[in-house]
């Protein structure tokens, strides 16, 4: 069996004092990272395109990076502390 993805935990969590929502966590640091990291891998998913004349990144590779770098900076994040 594989071992889970760290998430980092919650990204913005909640103390409970009446927050109703459907997820009282919010979203795992994990997805706010990549969400950050979007931006940069647009323009590097452009940029390749430009530079290889006209093939492109599929989304799906875009997202793909995103969260890898996502994964990269929790490693370095748990590291650090």
């Amino acid at each position: 069996m594989s071992n889970p993805i760290d998430n980092g935990g919650p990204a913005f969590p909640q103390d409970g004092s009446g927050y109703v929502g459907v997820a009282p966590q919010g979203m795992s640091l994990r997805d706010w990272f990549a969400g950050q990291a979007l931006p940069a891998c647009h323009r590097a998913a452009f940029e390749y395109a430009k530079m290889s004349r006209g093939e492109s990144m599929s989304d799906a590779d875009i997202a793909k990076r995103c969260y890898d770098f996502a994964d990269a900076m929790l490693l370095v994040r748990k590291e650090t502390k």
